[in-house]
């Protein structure tokens, strides 16, 4: 069957939506790396709430991504975005995807590597730490932000120091003396298993070593020399009263900087990555865009309601009240807070000297991958939709191309002097001569 925009009623906005997202989901369901798959719901859930709420920030977040696609004649095409990293499933996605191989490609795997050749053992492709906030301090984050989103900003940003200075503290317990910890910080305010309720914790991905400074002087008077590192490696696991103790100084740092107390269970998650594959999947999984969840997981149609289900999950009742809460705390939360935080000598100011200390140098490069030759590209826009493929038309209207699925590029492109929407490769580390 052929769908065509001119039988869709090309410039009705709600079918038009329609038509694009028939030519996004042929597209998504081919691709080894497609964004959210909870595509089509999604939007259908859209259409009826914007019946009651005509203004919704999310659905004027989709009208205008993936329209117009960006290529040269008879070769690959990518989705003009519209570079929304919050709203947009497209968009969103694709940003967060790339931050999460930006962590991997450009941090995690040279350490890795140069750490190997350099001889340094390892237990472990690295750690993982949940650190869980109770529902009660959930709710009080939400409420500030809500007052005074600044406040609420230097809130989670006191949270998120207290935890790195509690798990460094742990692990100096089991492992020795430490002088720098290696980690990535991510903020989460939702759950996975209702992400319109207010649930906010801290993942953190330890790197698999440990440094220390060596020191120099006599008796008391001992300085530091922080140009040279002593790497080691980092315990695969904590001991059950480590664990106990990281819990404790957890929530007793929590409640000094929210100024609350609660007396019951406080949740906290250690694990382990046993290889580089589980290590990605992590990595991605916690740099996931906010609303990623909702998008993949809300099921059903008008006629028999929605409902939003997780794999082997029970199916929870999706109203239009917990997906415009979810979408606004999403926003808010972007607004105030930056999720993603790097400490130690994984942190900016610190890696070029970690590294340096490997060996390893930086080397600017291109990221060949999302790279368009803007100057031949044209602009294009579909007008049929066929199982082997896509025909577009030029936006003069003079030109029309067939391109098969497998042309049709996951990532989304910037529009006309826009900055990238993706986060882009600016560097290499290589073996310093």
């Amino acid at each position: 069957m052929v769908n065509t925009a001119v039988d869709a009623g090309l410039f009705d906005d709600q079918l038009v939506l329609q038509y694009d997202s028939d030519v996004l989901n042929g597209w998504w369901s081919k691709q080894r790396r497609r964004p959210a798959r909870g595509w089509p719901s999604y939007l259908d859930f859209i259409y009826s709430w914007s019946k009651q709420n005509p203004y919704s920030v999310a659905r004027q977040a989709l009208e205008n991504c993936g329209v117009d696609w960006r290529g040269k004649k008879g070769g690959d095409k990518r989705p003009l975005g519209c570079g929304d990293r919050i709203k947009c499933p497209l968009c969103a996605d694709w940003y967060h995807t790339t931050m999460a191989r930006w962590a991997l490609h450009e941090v995690f795997e040279p350490l890795i590597e140069a750490a190997e050749d350099a001889g340094v053992k390892r237990e472990s492709h690295g750690s993982q730490i949940v650190l869980t906030l109770p529902k009660v301090f959930s709710h009080e984050i939400d409420a500030i932000m809500k007052d005074d989103p600044l406040r609420g900003a230097n809130l989670v940003n006191k949270l998120r120091s207290a935890g790195i200075r509690c798990i460094q503290k742990a692990l100096a317990e089991q492992a020795g003396e430490i002088d720098s910890l290696g980690a990535v910080a991510v903020v989460h305010h939702w759950g996975s298993s209702r992400p319109w309720e207010s649930h906010w914790h801290i993942h953190y991905i330890i790197a698999p070593y440990l440094v220390t400074h060596p020191k120099i002087g006599h008796d008391k008077y001992l300085t530091k020399l922080k140009d040279l590192y002593r790497w080691r490696e980092s315990p695969r696991w904590l001991d059950d009263g480590i664990i106990e103790k990281l819990r404790a100084s957890w929530k007793k740092a929590a409640q000094r900087i929210m100024k609350l107390r609660y007396e019951g269970d406080w949740n906290i998650s250690v694990s382990y990555f046993r290889d580089g594959a589980q290590l990605c999947r992590n990595v991605h999984y916690n740099m996931r865009a906010p609303l990623r969840d909702l998008w993949q997981y809300t099921k059903g149609t008008a006629s028999t309601g929605w409902y939003y289900q997780r794999p082997k999950g029970q199916a929870l009742d999706l109203g239009l009240n917990a997906f415009s809460e979810c979408v606004d705390r999403a926003i808010m939360v972007n607004r105030a807070l930056k999720r993603v935080t790097w400490y130690g000598y994984l942190a900016n100011a610190s890696l070029k000297k970690s590294m340096a200390s490997l060996g390893m140098v930086a080397k600017k490069v291109k990221d060949i991958e999302t790279e368009v030759d803007k100057d031949e590209a044209q602009y294009w826009r579909p007008v049929s939709v066929t199982t082997l493929g896509v025909l577009f038309e030029s936006r003069d209207g003079t030109e029309s191309d067939f391109t098969p699925w497998n042309q049709l590029k996951p990532e989304p492109v910037a529009r006309y002097l826009e900055k990238p929407i993706g986060v882009q490769r600016k560097r290499v580390w290589v073996r310093q001569e």
